[in-house]
């Protein structure tokens, strides 16, 4: 699965931010949502949020996510 994130982000320091705090957040909780607002999946972990989904863009935890392929 090709996965890309479409937060905007400035400068390397806010990658290098943006980075570490996702790699502490595996393990938050979140909900997935559709482009039209359906709850796709509630409360589960943001590294399991969007696997198994078909492609198509969703809201992760406030962060759009696009996924390419199965």
């Amino acid at each position: 699965m090709l996965l890309f994130t479409l937060s905007p982000i400035i400068g390397t320091t806010a990658w290098t931010m943006c980075w570490t705090n996702a790699e502490s957040r595996e393990s938050e909780l979140v909900d997935v949502y559709n482009l039209t607002g359906t709850l796709v999946r509630r409360q589960v972990k943001r590294a399991d949020a969007v696997k198994d989904l078909k492609k198509g863009i969703y809201i992760v935890g406030g962060q759009k996510y696009v996924v390419t392929e199965r």
